[in-house]
């Protein structure tokens, strides 16, 4: 469990493989051995983080990561910031009411197989309900058949 995923937090290798960096929230769930925390409060960054853990009804959890995973993936497709030109208090009200980016025609077109694809992907990570969004292993394999030529066209 991350806690905190975000663009920023993710470095590229040059071999062109993610690296995630900045553990300052993250929760090892299998180990019983605990640490006090320090008296600092984690961060949240706003736009990638799940309805539950923004209300305080839960921390850091593995579907909280795969929320914040929908919200990169959107970003890095679209080139668009989650919740553009909105203020963080607009993009907390939005966040707990369930509503979520719309999308972005000119980038993820409607009617095209690879498109549609994508987007049902990114949604399913945003499901108000944690139990409803995939794990992340699924959101990897389902991108692993999306190509960008892909996004343009009918053909798969």
């Amino acid at each position: 469990i991350h806690g905190d995923m975000k663009p920023e937090n993710i470095l590229v290798s040059k071999d062109h493989i993610p690296k995630l960096t900045d553990f300052g929230n993250a929760a090892m769930s299998e180990y019983t051995l605990q640490f006090s925390r320090s008296n600092t409060t984690p961060s949240m960054s706003m736009r990638w983080t799940a309805p539950e853990i923004v209300s305080e009804e839960t921390k850091a959890t593995q579907a909280g990561d795969v929320y914040a995973l929908g919200m990169i993936i959107f970003e890095v497709m679209t080139g668009i910031l989650p919740y553009d030109g909105v203020r963080e208090p607009s993009i907390m009200r939005r966040i707990l009411a369930g509503k979520v980016p719309s999308r972005p025609e000119t980038h993820i077109p409607a009617g095209v197989d690879q498109a549609d694809r994508l987007w049902s992907l990114i949604t399913s990570c945003w499901a108000f309900d944690p139990k409803e969004r995939p794990e992340a292993w699924e959101v990897k394999n389902a991108l692993g058949g999306i190509t960008p030529e892909g996004l343009l066209s009918n053909a798969s």
